[in-house]
Formats: C-alpha cells, sequence, structure tokens
C-alpha cells in the first residue's frame, strides 16, 4: 500500500490519514477471476436465448418504428452491434455536492476526500475518512456512531448494500460488520450506473447533484455487473430481510433474474434480458404491466440504434432511469486518469458556491465539466412521474466549436469549462436556461448544447457528445481519443 501526501502533477496534497491502497487488491483481483469463470459460462449458455429474441417478430416488431437499423441487422449482427454500444455507454456514479445533499442514506463520495486522497473512494473509505479519529493505524476502526449512519434499516444487523456486496457480488464479509477496517473497506466497490438510455445527468439524480463518468477502458477490467440496481433488488427480492420502513411505487420482477449471476464487460449476454425482464413494472393504477418487447422498445429508442438527433430523443419518466445496469468498479480508480469528466446539476448547482466548488474540481485534475439541465427542479421528489427527454447537456463558453466532419485526431479537447457571465445566484432561486435568471446573460446563445451520443461504434466515432444550438455545432473527445475505449 502507497502513503500519500507526496508531491503530484496537481500539487502536494495533505497527508491522509489513511495509506493509499492499490488500484485493485489482491482479494478484488481474486473476485474478479472468480466471477470471470461464472460469467462466461452463464452468458454463453443465454446467447442462443438472447439470439432468439432479438430475431423475434415481437422484438422486431416494438423497435421497428424508432430503430430500423437495427430490424435490418441479422439476430447475430445486432447482438455484436448490441455489445460494443453497452461498452461504450456511460459510467457514472451521482454523488452529492455536500453530504446531506443525497435522498439515499450513507456515505458518499466527497470532493474534499477525492482531492486530498488522489482517488474515487467508495462509500466505506469516505466513512473512515470522514470520521473524526486520531492518527492513521494498520487497521483503523470505523467509530460505531459512523458504522450506525451506514446502516439504514437496523444498525448492526440488516445493511442491503453490505449484503448485495457479500451475496450477489461476492465480496469478503467484514469481520465485524459494524467496524470495518480500511483495508477491507478498500476491498470493496464503487457504485456505478451504466448510462445506456442516454441520460443528461448520466445517473439517477436521487443520488447526488454532481456526477463523475469514468474511462471505459481504465476500468473495464475492474466492473461487475448486475442486471438491475442492488438496492432495490434486496429490497424486493429478498425474503430474508426486512421490509423497508418506505413505501416504493413500483414492484420488480424478481424472476427475471434468479438466480442473480453477476457479469462482467467480457461475459455479460445472461444480464440482457433479464433487465428487460426485471423492469417490467407493474402498473399500480390499473395493475397492467409491459411486455418485455416493450421494455425492449423504451431502451432501444433512446439508444444509437434510434433515428433522429440527440435532441429528439423520446421522453421518459423520471422513474425509468433507475432501469440502468448497476456496473459497479471493484478497484480504487485513480486521478485523473480514471475518470474522463464531470456532470453537474443546471437546476441545483449552476451559478452557487457549490458549483463553483464542483468546477475547482474538474479544473484540478483537467477533467471537463458539463451541466445537465433537463431536471430543472432542485427537489426531484415532489416530481416523482415527470416525462422529459433528459436531453440536456450543455457544455459553456470553453466549449471548442468544430464541424462534425472533422476528423477525431483534429478535434481539440476542452479540458476545463465555467458559466458565462456571473455564475452567482441567490440560494433557493432557479435558473433558467432560455432568460438568465441565474444571474448572468442566458445560457442559450453562448454555450453548446451537447448530444450524450452513446457513439455509434460502427461508424468508429470518436465523440463523446454532438449536437446543435443556435450557437455552432460543438463536440468534444473523451480524454483517449476514443470513445469506445475510453
Amino acid at each position: 500500500w502507497l502513503l500519500a501526501g507526496t508531491s503530484t502533477a496537481h500539487g502536494t496534497a495533505e497527508q491522509p490519514k489513511f495509506p493509499i491502497p492499490p488500484t485493485q487488491t489482491d482479494a478484488q483481483i481474486a473476485l474478479l477471476a472468480r466471477q470471470q469463470v461464472a460469467a462466461k459460462e452463464a452468458s454463453e449458455a443465454a446467447t442462443p436465448h438472447v439470439l432468439a429474441f432479438f430475431a423475434s417478430d415481437g422484438f422486431r416488431a416494438a423497435v421497428r418504428g424508432c430503430c430500423p437499423e437495427a430490424v435490418a441487422m441479422s439476430a447475430g449482427e445486432l447482438l455484436q452491434r448490441f455489445r460494443a454500444e453497452v461498452r461504450s455507454a456511460e459510467l457514472a456514479h451521482a454523488f452529492p455536492s455536500e453530504q446531506d445533499g443525497a435522498m439515499t442514506r450513507g456515505s458518499h463520495f466527497k470532493v474534499q476526500l477525492g482531492e486530498e486522497y488522489g482517488f474515487f473512494l467508495n462509500g466505506w473509505q469516505v466513512g473512515l475518512a470522514s470520521a473524526n479519529a486520531s492518527a492513521a493505524v494498520a487497521t483503523p476502526l470505523l467509530p460505531p456512531a459512523l458504522g450506525a449512519t451506514l446502516l439504514p434499516w437496523t444498525p448492526g444487523k440488516v445493511n442491503p448494500e453490505d449484503i448485495a456486496e457479500t451475496s450477489v457480488f461476492g465480496c469478503k464479509e467484514f469481520a465485524d460488520a459494524n467496524k470495518p477496517t480500511w483495508q477491507e473497506a478498500s476491498d470493496r466497490m464503487v457504485y456505478v450506473a451504466h448510462n445506456m438510455r442516454r441520460v443528461d445527468f448520466g445517473s439517477d439524480p436521487i443520488f447526488g447533484d454532481s456526477v463523475a463518468i469514468f474511462s471505459n477502458n481504465y476500468v473495464k477490467d475492474m466492473v461487475l455487473i448486475a442486471a438491475a440496481d442492488t438496492g432495490l433488488w434486496e429490497m424486493f427480492c429478498n425474503k430474508s430481510l426486512p421490509k423497508p420502513p418506505f413505501k416504493l411505487p413500483f414492484k420488480m420482477d424478481c424472476s427475471a433474474w434468479s438466480p442473480p449471476v453477476i457479469a462482467t464487460w467480457d461475459h455479460f449476454d445472461h444480464v440482457i434480458l433479464s433487465n428487460l425482464g426485471v423492469w417490467r413494472l407493474v402498473n399500480e393504477s390499473n395493475k397492467t404491466q409491459p411486455s418485455i418487447y416493450d421494455e425492449a422498445r423504451a431502451l432501444f429508442e433512446r439508444s444509437p440504434f434510434a433515428i433522429g438527433s440527440y435532441s429528439s430523443t423520446p421522453n421518459m419518466s423520471l422513474m425509468s432511469i433507475i432501469k440502468y445496469w448497476e456496473t459497479n468498479i471493484l478497484g480504487n480508480v485513480r486521478f485523473p486518469d480514471g475518470v474522463r469528466f464531470l456532470i453537474g446539476s443546471f437546476a441545483k448547482l449552476f451559478g452557487t458556491s457549490r458549483g463553483r466548488r464542483l468546477q475547482a474540481f474538474a479544473k484540478k485534475f483537467g477533467w471537463p465539466l458539463v451541466w445537465a439541465a433537463e431536471v430543472l427542479h432542485p427537489n426531484i421528489t415532489k416530481h416523482e412521474n415527470i416525462s422529459s427527454s433528459f436531453s440536456g447537456r450543455i457544455l459553456t463558453q470553453q466549449c471548442r466549436v468544430c464541424p462534425a466532419s472533422t476528423r477525431p485526431s483534429q478535434r481539440q479537447h476542452p479540458r476545463t469549462s465555467r458559466p458565462c457571465g456571473d455564475p452567482s445566484r441567490a440560494a433557493g432561486t432557479m435558473p433558467s436556461l432560455a432568460n438568465g435568471t441565474y444571474g448572468g446573460p442566458s445560457l442559450q446563445p453562448s454555450s453548446c448544447r451537447l448530444s450524450r451520443s452513446q457513439p455509434r461504434v460502427a461508424a468508429a466515432t470518436s465523440m463523446l457528445a454532438s449536437g446543435l444550438t443556435s450557437a455552432a455545432e460543438c463536440a468534444f473527445v473523451s480524454s483517449s481519443g476514443s470513445s469506445s475505449s475510453s
């Protein structure tokens, strides 16, 4: 294990109280090797079923209107293309700009800790690093008071996150569930939403108002993939757990992913249909349930298979954002190479001190910062059933203008971004894209509206995002220069 606090390209950081873990610990490497074997077997067994589904009349009828390109492909060609799109889709982790800014309990990534440690801390590491402990020791313990905050239902007895990590993903149990050590915490994972529906915010805003988009190329050999959000899976499908002390407005189809076999970057065919099946959510008002073909259309019409521009992406409900694959990173992702760019909530952060703090974090590590504008209310709990295109991604003035025909190697990569005009606005006031009520001139004419275009692998494009505004066409590429490998 390495000690932090040494001089880096970004300056000399304050000495963290815990040592910096390896990018992957021995326990993480061993777990991934075991899961690769099981995933390969499950994926190969599922491939004929996926091919039959893609060849079925029901699937082709469902996607014919949105995705004629997919319909024109053979089932084999479509599966190859689908796999490529999965591997180029964004991997997003949402976190709050303030620790109490998430609508889910537990310890969330903190910008301050990221700057101090130089890697992306998981929730267990954040809990330890945030605690008021004395100097670091070889196996520091999580203070009992903080341990309780990580156990959202019954302290010391039930923690769905810990249960999912051990029973579904296969992580080793903590010697003391209330007091994991730093080394044990470093063997765990960072939760990630696989953004195949091209949501502008990247992840679900219930987890926070900021998002880190990881480098696919950096983390691809570290990920374990679940067919659904495993926290929800434990709540709905683990009958040994007590019911959560709150009512959820839907039910999952647990039989669609049973047993819950984990996938990997190389082997994931077995979660393709499981993901579609598990999210056939029963409409509680009329008790109807969509078909798996309906779910396939809902996914494909939001994907790069769909015709039309990103700005014409069909609307989806806020609830549909949770239908991601949970593609978690079993590793300790280093800065800056492990992250491609950051996203901030326009409604909650733009023009605020917290927004400027996120900008400073992006600037420190040389990441672009974009704003997601479609969740246009700071409190999404008041808008559970809103429907939107969720395609309002904007990169402000530092965006380099270039034509779409420019060769990828010639495109400029903006390393920083800043809001136009004076970014200050009063706390609690709503900013507006159209009229500049955030305190400065209007964003719309002087900024670039970006397409979260999951790049078309078949065309080998390397744009991260592109779109049209009244200003010009704008594009920027990932730090690796190839979106399909970043």
